[in-house]
């Protein structure tokens, strides 16, 4: 939640005033304001004052509602306010611009959770508990907090804190500063915030801190804040107990700056701005599909996502007889397959590539040594297998359609490789694949589909994995008999000691329903109806190999279906 978006405490002021400012009416709505022990603004004294001379609200000494050039404006006994749920109206009329009162005056309010009204003359004693609300950042929705010039009519202040209860987005003041936190008597030093501070991130998913210099808020707190570079809204994210501090809240792939905000009701200040921090990101590389290419509703369709700022260069692979040098004892490979590479714009299809043989467009050197650069196996001189280079342009999503001329539903598999490699970026924006899915017929035995990527970088990855029978139904004119009935995911990781199963699911609301949903959501994935038989599941990876094996949960069911693969968290 950002400070500057919302705020417990609400306090709303609004002064009326006749053109010539001999008097004005204040009223002031609050909301939340609490005591230690969570005591509501609800009973004692409530004090309206302004700062007539040198626009610093002064500390209080006992038997004093002001002290100094700070002059009381009201006093309310809050024992006699209809109070509901921490939320009050007061009302003060026709306060004279007198004396030492006038326009651009500072307006403060000062409650006294335990003082006794006396009649209107209350005297808090030497250790009365008080808070202090006024706009300490200077940031607060609305009018300022001050007396208004000439010619207002109606002047309306905001005083609202991160989680007030209110509907719109209005102020940047931390909760705690809406706690009494304050003592008569008592001298109210300056907030100190640290002079300077560094940064990284040593473990992945956390950023230390170290802070050197003093850091003080009598009354309040000392708290940490955090920003996006490049941008001009702070969130606090902790409260600084000594010279360091750990953010386990970072995001991946992202640049920092922090900064110490000591605060409270009285003021605040903050330190130095600390030199960005980047933290880790990992991305998905080299994602492909094995599944059989047939003709018509059989084809298969493998979309992908690029994202970033950038154009990302890709290889593109539709094999079939690659996979019986890879697999001797597989059988029933596509004997020729061919592919293309499309997406859509305001112009309709667009056509970036079509390959039925390899070597055919660049040469087989040049195209090899495409391969060997993205890590791809070699492909025999004369073979009949596809593969496709492109250019492509960012934050658009690409579809390649493979198939066979042959008349039989064969084995192949569909390659996506990024020539970035998972070179490590820093800005969420950063350029590389997202998102595969891929249509195809799933059958039994080694026609299930296979799904595989690789995860590369410095720290863990969090995905959405679906495979989808019945729920393709609500994207598509399938027939319904044609659909993979009951689909069924196993993912296994592959590693240089085996391969281990790290999770599988058969029905998506078995395990976590909302989060699958919420998932879904932030994919822009469309949702499955409830009591549907397809799969789903959250898992959070580490850097390594991976592949998902898409088929009928008894073994033989046979039909069209679809695996999606979404990085969560971008």
């Amino acid at each position: 939640m950002n400070i500057l978006k919302k705020t417990t405490l609400a306090a709303v002021v609004t002064a009326a005033t006749c053109l010539s400012h001999a008097a004005v009416s204040i009223s002031v709505d609050a909301e939340g304001i609490t005591a230690a022990g969570g005591t509501s603004m609800s009973s004692g004294v409530a004090v309206l004052v302004a700062s007539t001379g040198n626009s610093t609200f002064e500390a209080l000494g006992a038997g004093q509602l002001a002290t100094g050039d700070d002059q009381v404006l009201a006093v309310w006994d809050l024992s006699s306010v209809s109070v509901s749920s921490d939320s009050f109206a007061l009302l003060a009329s026709s306060i004279a611009y007198e004396g030492d009162l006038g326009a651009e005056d500072p307006i403060g309010l000062y409650w006294y959770p335990n003082l006794a009204f006396n009649g209107g003359s209350p005297s808090p004693s030497g250790s009365e508990v008080y808070g202090f609300y006024t706009d300490t950042t200077g940031e607060t929705y609305g009018d300022a907090w001050e007396l208004p010039t000439g010619g207002a009519l109606l002047h309306s202040l905001k005083f609202f804190v991160q989680s007030a209860s209110q509907l719109v987005e209005m102020g940047n003041i931390p909760d705690f500063i809406g706690q009494a936190g304050f003592t008569v008597g008592s001298s109210v030093a300056a907030a100190q915030a640290a002079a300077s501070g560094t940064s990284s991130e040593a473990t992945a998913g956390t950023v230390s801190l170290t802070f050197s210099g003093a850091s003080s808020a009598p009354g309040g707190e000392v708290v940490v804040q955090r920003r996006l570079k490049g941008d001009s809204l702070w969130e606090i994210v902790g409260a600084l107990s000594g010279d360091s501090f750990d953010d386990d809240t970072i995001g991946r792939g992202k640049e920092y700056e922090y900064q110490v905000l000591a605060i409270n009701g009285y003021g605040s200040a903050s330190s130095s701005v600390i030199a960005a921090a980047k933290t880790f990101r990992s991305n998905l590389i080299n994602i492909s599909t094995r599944g059989l290419f047939g003709g018509g509703d059989n084809i298969m369709i493998a979309g992908y996502a690029v994202t970033g700022g950038e154009n990302i260069d890709v290889l593109a692979r539709a094999l079939g007889p690659q996979l019986t040098v890879r697999d001797a004892a597989l059988t029933d490979v596509s004997p020729n397959p061919s592919s293309g590479l499309y997406s859509f714009d305001d112009t309709g299809l667009v056509t970036h590539a079509v390959n039925d043989n390899w070597a055919d467009e660049i040469g087989a050197d040049a195209m090899n040594a495409f391969f060997v650069e993205v890590g791809a196996d070699a492909l025999a001189s004369g073979s009949t297998d596809s593969a496709m280079v492109a250019a492509l342009a960012p934050n658009t999503t690409y579809t390649v359609l493979a198939s066979d001329s042959s008349p039989e539903e064969e084995l192949g598999i569909v390659e996506i490789y990024d020539f970035g490699n998972g070179v490590q970026e820093i800005q969420d924006a950063v350029k590389r694949l997202v998102n595969l899915s891929t249509r195809a017929k799933i059958g039994s035995g080694a026609g299930i589909m296979i799904g595989g990527f690789a995860v590369s970088g410095q720290a863990d990855i969090t995905v959405l994995i679906r495979g989808v029978g019945p729920g393709l139904s609500l994207i598509s004119d399938l027939a319904p008999e044609s659909l993979l009935g009951d689909p069924q995911i196993v993912l296994y990781k592959i590693a240089e000691d085996g391969v281990s199963v790290i999770g599988q699911n058969n029905n998506w609301q078995d395990d976590d329903e909302a989060g699958i949903i919420s998932a879904i959501t932030e994919a822009g994935g469309f949702q499955f109806d409830s009591g549907s038989t397809d799969a789903a599941m959250i898992v959070t990876l580490d850097p390594g190999n991976y592949t998902a094996f898409i088929q009928g949960a008894d073994g033989s069911d046979v039909g069209i279906g679809l695996f999606e693969l979404y990085e969560l968290g971008r």
